[in-house]
């Protein structure tokens, strides 16, 4: 996936979250290169601000969940089980799950919470 992939999933999913904006964008910008993203789990793998034409609305930190090579584990299911805990209990940033609404080898689910 490029940018423009990553931009066009979080749009679609950001455009329920924010229905009144009349000109929303949104702009990702990667941490970590496409191959890295695919083999670790990255931490803080893009930053996304979504802008209502011109003015920023909010911005994100994403964190793309995937399979290690070569484990039978998932990883991360741990940090979606905390990420969700602590946003239902009120502590640390607001999450979102969105998934890349893809079948098969890129299958992929994000971890995006707004920064402060």
């Amino acid at each position: 996936m490029d940018g423009n992939q990553y931009e066009a999933i979080f749009l679609n999913y950001f455009r329920g979250i924010f229905p009144n904006a009349d000109n929303l964008n949104v702009k990702c910008v990667k941490r970590m290169s496409e191959q890295q993203m695919k083999t670790t789990i990255s931490r803080h793998g893009m930053r996304c601000t979504v802008l209502n034409g011109k003015d920023k609305i909010s911005s994100y930190t994403v964190k793309k969940i995937v399979e290690t090579p070569g484990k039978r584990e998932y990883y991360g299911v741990r940090d979606i089980f905390a990420f969700k805990l602590l946003d239902m209990m009120g502590v640390g940033p607001k999450v979102h799950f969105v998934s890349n609404g893809e079948v098969g080898d890129d299958v992929g689910l994000f971890i995006v919470t707004e920064d402060d």
